[in-house]
């Protein structure tokens, strides 16, 4: 919330390519498991992308594109790692190899999504948070270009995004989060993403 969706999916991502390809090197336990280590606290970021997707897509269809887009990917994503880890297993004889090839292989869908991200928006709603009107209003207009929206008003303004009650005056990140209104939420979410990772 403090510097943007995009740049926090951008950090996750390069670091979830750089320690997986990382881990290919390792010459120990120890050094694997802290890089592994390093890798699942990028995947801890990843969210940020269902943050970016929920805050640009229309709230008719939001629901709808969220659950599918987690679930197709986490489903295509678990398909390429057993395909993989098949494929490498008939090709490549030697066993310290095979497992080598296969964290790289892993890797390999991050390093993709960084030759993407010069095409990814940011939020209009972290611009908004932000004080960048014109920011997150050039955004929409991207967004309704590229859905080739047939008719968008000169005159277009955004609103201001609505806060939860629990900010205020010093509220910080753990306030918010463990406020009257968004604790249970919190602990939900939090418990839910523990068993998932």
């Amino acid at each position: 919330d403090l510097k943007g969706r995009r740049i926090g999916y951008l950090a996750s991502t390069a670091l979830i390519a750089l320690a997986g390809l990382l881990c290919a090197a390792s010459q120990n336990v120890e050094t694997l498991v802290a890089l592994r280590f390093f890798v699942g606290l990028g995947l801890g970021g990843v969210t940020c992308a269902f943050t970016l997707l929920s805050e640009v897509v229309g709230s008719a269809h939001r629901g709808k594109r969220i659950i599918l887009s987690m679930g197709l990917l986490w489903t295509a994503g678990g398909v390429f790692a057993t395909g993989a880890a098949w494929a490498l297993d008939a090709l490549i004889p030697d066993p310290n190899w095979q497992w080598r090839a296969l964290v790289m292989v892993s890797a390999a869908p991050s390093l993709l999504l960084l030759l993407l991200f010069p095409w990814l928006v940011e939020s209009p709603r972290f611009h908004l948070g932000a004080g960048k009107r014109q920011a997150a209003e050039e955004t929409v207009r991207k967004i309704a270009l590229a859905n080739r929206a047939s008719a968008f008003p000169r005159n277009f303004r955004l609103r201001e995004p609505s806060a939860p009650s629990s900010r205020g005056e010093g509220a910080t990140i753990a306030r918010v989060l463990f406020g009257e209104d968004l604790w249970p939420t919190t602990l939900i979410l939090a418990s839910l993403w523990f068993l998932n990772m």
